[in-house]
C-alpha cells in the first residue's frame, strides 16, 4: 500500500503535466520518453499501485551511477528519481556508438529507469530499504527476478554474497548485466565485462578523473600502490618489510591529500570510499581498489607513508 500522501501525490501529477507540456524542448523530448516507459512498468510489473516520481535528468548522487532514487528532493517533496544526462545525450564514456545507435541508447536508458522503478517501490509500496545491501538485499533480487521471468532474463543474486556465489550477475546491476550482448544495438559498451585496463591506461584515467592535480605526482603514487602488491623480495616493492623500514620513501603532502579524499578515514583506505572517488569507471575502480586492500595511510611527524596492514613504521 502507497505511503504517499493526496498532497503529494497531486504535486507530483502536476509537475508531470508541466514537464509534458512546457519544458524546454529537450527536456521534454526525453522526459515525455521517460515518463512513458515509467507508465508502462507500473501498469505491467506493479500493477499500477504508483504514482509517477519526479523524473530528472540530473547527475546522480555519487559519480559511477548511472541513476539514482531518493526518497526525497531537493524541495523536499516525496521521491525523484535522477538519470545522468550524458547517457540520454549519448556523451557517457560507457556508450560506445550513442550518437549512431539512438535507439539502443534510449533501450538503456530505459532499463535503468527500470531499475530505479524498483526502488521506488520497495521505498514507497513496500517501505524496504536494504540499506546494509547498499539497497539491493533480498527485496530487490526478488523484484528483479519477478520482472526478469517475464523479460526472459537470467536470475540475479543480491548485492552481497559469499565468494562462492559471485558467479552469479548481481542485482546491483540488473537489467544490463543479463541483457543479451546485441540488445542495446551496440550502442553500450559492457564494462562490466570487460578484462582490466593497462596500467598505462590506469594511470591516465585517474589523472582524467583528478584533473586539478599533477600528473607526474599521480602516475608516482599509482606506481608506489601497484608496487605494494609485488613480492617481499621485489627490488621495485614500495612497502619495505618492518625490518628495512628505514628505507621507507615519505609521500608528499600532495600525494597524502589524495588519499586522505579517497579514504575519508584516518582507519585505513576504505574501497567503498575509493569507488565513491574513482567515479563512473567501474573497471578503473575495481583496479585501483585492488591496489589499496590491506594498505593504510600513516601520518608521523608530519610525514605521510603508505603501509601495508602488517607493517609498522
Amino acid at each position: 500500500m502507497t505511503t504517499l500522501s493526496h498532497v503529494h501525490r497531486e504535486h507530483r501529477e502536476d509537475f508531470e503535466r508541466f514537464v509534458l507540456a512546457q519544458a524546454e524542448p529537450w527536456h521534454r523530448e526525453h522526459l515525455t520518453a521517460l515518463y512513458t516507459a515509467w507508465h508502462t512498468y507500473n501498469t505491467s510489473y506493479f500493477e499500477g499501485e504508483m504514482t509517477a516520481p519526479y523524473l530528472l535528468l540530473a547527475e546522480p548522487k555519487t559519480p559511477r551511477f548511472y541513476g539514482d532514487t531518493s526518497p526525497a528532493t531537493g524541495f523536499g517533496a516525496k521521491l525523484q528519481i535522477r538519470i545522468r544526462p550524458s547517457l540520454v545525450q549519448g556523451t557517457h564514456p560507457h556508450l560506445l556508438h550513442g550518437s549512431q545507435a539512438p535507439a539502443g541508447r534510449q533501450r538503456f536508458v530505459d532499463d535503468i529507469l527500470l531499475h530505479e522503478t524498483i526502488h521506488q517501490y520497495q521505498m514507497e509500496i513496500l517501505g524496504v530499504y536494504e540499506a546494509s545491501y547498499d539497497w539491493h538485499g533480498p527485496t530487490f533480487r526478488d523484484n528483479a527476478n519477478r520482472i526478469g521471468a517475464v523479460l526472459g532474463l537470467s536470475p540475479v543474486r543480491v548485492s552481497k554474497v559469499p565468494k562462492k556465489e559471485l558467479g552469479t550477475p548481481s542485482c546491483a546491476q540488473w537489467p544490463y548485466n543479463v541483457r543479451p550482448a546485441d540488445y542495446y544495438q551496440g550502442a553500450v559498451c559492457h564494462v562490466w565485462k570487460l578484462p582490466p585496463l593497462p596500467e598505462e591506461k590506469l594511470y591516465a584515467e585517474l589523472a582524467r578523473l583528478t584533473r586539478t592535480c599533477d600528473r607526474a605526482m599521480l602516475e608516482r603514487l599509482c606506481t608506489r600502490l601497484l608496487a605494494s602488491k609485488k613480492a617481499d623480495n621485489d627490488p621495485q616493492l614500495v612497502l619495505p618489510p618492518p625490518a628495512s623500514r628505514h628505507a621507507q620513501i615519505p609521500l608528499s603532502d600532495q600525494e597524502a591529500q589524495i588519499l586522505h579524499a579517497i579514504a575519508q578515514t584516518e582507519g585505513g583506505l576504505t574501497p567503498k570510499d575509493a569507488g565513491e572517488v574513482l567515479g563512473e569507471n567501474q573497471l578503473l575502480a575495481g583496479k585501483v581498489l585492488k591496489t589499496l586492500e590491506g594498505l593504510r595511510l600513516v601520518t608521523k611527524q608530519g610525514r605521510h607513508y603508505i603501509l601495508r596492514q602488517k607493517d609498522a613504521l
